[in-house]
């Protein structure tokens, strides 16, 4: 929004050659209200953003707030972080910061569009930020259903659940992809209620109803319905040549086959040659990552603990580069579930359930449970 270039592995900020280090909590903290310039959030709120697995003291916040508009004197024409007496504090942009003269060019604007949807299908989670986080620089438009996509993207998931300015049927696809990790049979109920009341937008109603909940019904192992979904979803995708779903499609065709079809060995590996060969092609960060963790778990029941664990671990560092944290959770719980349903070796449930355990606590799961609940529920 401002043109400053942010360094989360520094822990830095830089602006027209003028760079600034921060501590961690400075670094978050700073970035936190960044992101949401003009609003005012109290101590609590801002601990629970920036502190949410520890217990600060009361004078954290105000401690850290007074050392960052110290550090922040280089960039006081940018940007300032002022206090709301009885309210907390809030960060203000400055309306005199440079603006890029090209941002008004329509064909510019289109580009940076392009450029960022471009990422979007790759899975390039750092550079979605970025483009978001400069985005009135670049003269990039977000609309609201965009924001509410990144807020999901990102992990923030108490600002979609508590924020009563998101209409529920905006934010319905993300509540039941959220309670989905928590109560998949309740979640799929849910989602078939939301399709026949077809008031979702209609982008969110089509990928809900077609290959969402194929995987679904593969995760509670409902693998007759699931196939009659794949037909239908390999139809629209194969039909209307929508390519950036071609790995998408491989990888739901792939799990039921591995897991459902019982393959011999020999086809297990064809079909996951198959699938490599294809990402080759369409090198997408979250559906390599999604892939590398069905293949892996395949090989530990294949009793092949190593290069099963390996395979998993790796898709895990993909997805966590991605940036796009739903997608790492889907594959988490995913291999939670089947490792339990299938009863494999007890040290490698352990180490995911305890992957799985540290990832609903990062980002409130379980404290989301009944909110999300009560939401589905009375408009469902």
């Amino acid at each position: 929004m401002t043109g400053i270039q942010w360094n989360p592995s520094q822990l830095c900020i830089a602006y027209a050659g003028e760079s600034l280090e921060l501590l961690p909590k400075e670094y978050a903290l700073l970035e936190f209200l960044y992101l949401h310039p003009g609003q005012v959030f109290s101590r609590d709120a801002l601990l629970d953003a920036v502190w949410p697995l520890e217990s600060p003291s009361d004078r954290t916040v105000d401690d850290h707030i007074y050392r960052l508009r110290k550090k922040l004197t280089p960039f006081r024409s940018l940007l300032v972080i002022d206090t709301v007496r009885g309210k907390g504090y809030v960060l203000h942009l400055k309306s005199n910061s440079v603006i890029n003269p090209l941002s008004a060019n329509p064909r510019f604007r289109e580009e940076i569009s392009h450029l960022f949807y471009t990422y979007l299908r790759y899975g390039q989670g750092e550079a979605i930020k970025m483009l978001a986080t400069h985005r009135d620089l670049l003269g990039l438009e977000l609309d609201h259903h965009l924001h509410d996509y990144l807020l999901f993207m990102n992990g923030e998931f108490k600002e979609l659940v508590h924020n009563p300015a998101i209409p529920f049927w905006n934010k319905a696809f993300y509540l039941l992809h959220l309670y989905q990790f928590l109560d998949p049979h309740r979640a799929l109920e849910f989602a078939q209620r939301a399709l026949r009341s077809q008031q979702m937008p209609e982008a969110w109603q089509k990928e809900l109803g077609t290959y969402n909940l194929v995987s679904w019904y593969w995760d509670v192992g409902l693998p007759i319905d699931a196939k009659q979904q794949l037909e239908r979803s390999e139809q629209w995708i194969l039909g209307d040549k929508v390519e950036a779903l071609y790995p998408v499609l491989h990888n739901l065709k792939l799990l039921g086959l591995l897991f459902y079809d019982h393959p011999t060995y020999e086809q297990g590996l064809a079909a996951i040659a198959e699938v490599e060969t294809l990402l080759q092609k369409y090198p997408y960060l979250r559906e390599k990552g999604t892939f590398l963790m069905i293949k892996g778990m395949w090989l530990v029941q294949q009793a092949q603990p190593l290069e099963g664990v390996a395979a998993i671990d790796q898709g895990i560092e993909l997805l966590q580069h991605s940036r796009f944290v739903p997608h790492l959770l889907t594959s988490l719980s995913r291999v939670v579930r089947q490792f339990e349903r299938v009863g494999v070796h007890p040290l490698y449930a352990a180490k995911y359930k305890k992957l799985w355990e540290e990832q609903q606590t990062k980002y409130d799961l379980l404290h989301l449970r009944e909110p999300i609940l009560k939401q589905l529920s009375q408009q469902l």
